[in-house]
């Protein structure tokens, strides 16, 4: 199962937040991509780029106590422009996946974006 939302600019799409489960397990991966304001949005390449970070996101957490590469850490940090959008959607993904646990994904958001909420 697979969450979608996309990420508007006006009425264009910039980018793509997705959160999906890996079959079998109670692992929840969310990740996001923004496009290049020089660039045209593709909505394929826009969810492969959230999958990618999704999964990159997901093993930083997983593997949080050991040591980092910090070129990894850079792929993680939430853009300003959407930190409030991906919070929002945390919420949202923590519904969908009724049964699972998003708290750890709202700990790694707290540590990489500077939004303030309650």
């Amino acid at each position: 199962m697979m969450l979608v939302q996309y990420i508007k600019r006006g009425i264009k799409r910039k980018g793509v937040i997705v959160a999906f489960t890996e079959p079998g397990t109670e692992n929840i991966y969310i990740g996001w991509s923004l496009c290049h304001p020089n660039d045209s949005f593709d909505k394929d390449i826009g969810k492969d780029i959230a999958i990618n970070r999704a999964i990159k996101w997901h093993y930083h957490i997983k593997n949080r106590n050991s040591l980092y590469d910090p070129k990894e850490i850079n792929h993680l940090t939430v853009p300003i422009s959407i930190d409030q959008q991906l919070y929002k959607f945390i919420l949202r993904a923590e519904r969908y996946f009724k049964n699972l646990e998003v708290s750890s994904w709202i700990d790694i958001f707290k540590k990489y974006t500077g939004f303030k909420y309650t």
